[in-house]
């Protein structure tokens, strides 16, 4: 073979596929200018037309799938940042219903911690005297009853999810609402916190009136300071972020 001949074939191969390369290797190894019955200029021909088919090939192929779903790299881009900015998980949401928890179970955990307390300090300037330990039932039954007193902290945990499915742009808003809404309706249930592990240790025969008479006022007026605290705060969040 001439020095031309491996030359030209070596240069054609250069970028080939292994299919086409058996062809080309096939003619250096033979030492006439043919191989199999093809000529090099024959096998020069079928490499650049083999060439410009699967050229051709990719270019509709990869049309084809920009049509089934395929999208470029810029467009995954935005939207991996689309997804990465959409605020997918609100932790902050579930605040109003860590505070109905803390105010409908937390009397009954205050009343068995302050009664332990009692043996080893003086805790009648908190909760008044220490007349009996708090009993079984008062403290299972009491969750319940006080969850029905607590009723718009879940109310406002839905209205708030509901209003950042409808419009998730308006998140610092809805966030802010929440939260001062939530700090309105805690301060005045605070006070269940102190009276009602009291009322559990008070063997007075009326002992558990204030807690009912203070739990139906809330049933019906506690959604007031909600309301109130969520209104201050969406004005609020509307001058920080207008």
């Amino acid at each position: 073979m001439t020095k031309a001949k491996a030359d030209m074939l070596k240069m054609i191969g250069a970028h080939q596929r292994p299919a086409t390369l058996t062809l080309i290797m096939c003619a250096l190894a033979a030492p006439a200018p043919s191989c199999s019955g093809f000529t090099i200029g024959q096998i020069g021909g079928i490499i650049v037309v083999h060439s410009a088919l699967t050229r051709r090939w990719q270019k509709i192929s990869f049309r084809r799938k920009r049509g089934l779903g395929v999208y470029r790299e810029e467009d995954i881009g935005k939207m991996s940042k689309a997804d990465h900015d959409e605020p997918l998980q609100w932790h902050w949401l579930y605040i109003p219903l860590v505070a109905f928890l803390v105010f409908a179970v937390g009397p009954s955990i205050l009343a068995s911690i302050f009664f332990v307390l009692s043996f080893f300090v003086d805790v009648s300037s908190i909760v008044g005297p220490v007349q009996r330990a708090p009993d079984l039932f008062s403290i299972l039954i009491s969750p319940f009853f006080l969850g029905l007193t607590f009723w718009p902290f879940l109310w406002l945990y839905g209205f708030a999810r509901d209003a950042l499915i409808e419009d998730p742009s308006s998140e610092n808003s809805v966030r802010l609402a929440t939260i001062m809404s939530v700090i309105a309706m805690s301060a005045p249930c605070s006070l269940f916190l102190v009276a009602t592990p009291g009322e559990m240790m008070s063997s007075a025969p009326d002992a558990g009136q204030g807690t009912g008479i203070a739990s139906f006022l809330f049933i019906i007026f506690l959604p007031l300071p909600g309301i109130l605290g969520w209104l201050t705060g969406r004005g609020i969040a509307w001058i920080l972020w207008p």
